[in-house]
């Protein structure tokens, strides 16, 4: 694979209600890394990882954010803390 790595992070998550149709959530989950020490999106090794963020639908349209945070940075010069905005349609 050369110096290409994957990486796989299962979550879960808790959702409270602050609004119609609008939800902050809290989780939590696990990012594992095939080729540790080998650079991905996620990180260079396996790591705890925690997330916050909400969401909220207007009509068929749902808008959100999240940050998420690597809990074992390791030597990684990325940082530990990534921020996903996004939108998607509800069919």
């Amino acid at each position: 694979m050369g110096s290409e790595s994957r990486a796989f992070e299962p979550t879960i998550s808790y959702d409270m209600p602050v609004a119609e149709n609008t939800n902050v959530y809290v989780g939590g989950g696990y990012t594992f890394v095939e080729n540790s020490g080998t650079e991905t999106p996620l990180g260079d090794r396996n790591s705890p990882v925690v997330a916050a963020g909400v969401e909220s639908a207007v009509g068929n349209l749902v808008v959100y954010s999240k940050a998420r945070m690597r809990l074992n940075r390791g030597d990684s010069t990325a940082s530990p803390v990534k921020v996903q905005m996004g939108a998607g349609y509800r069919f």
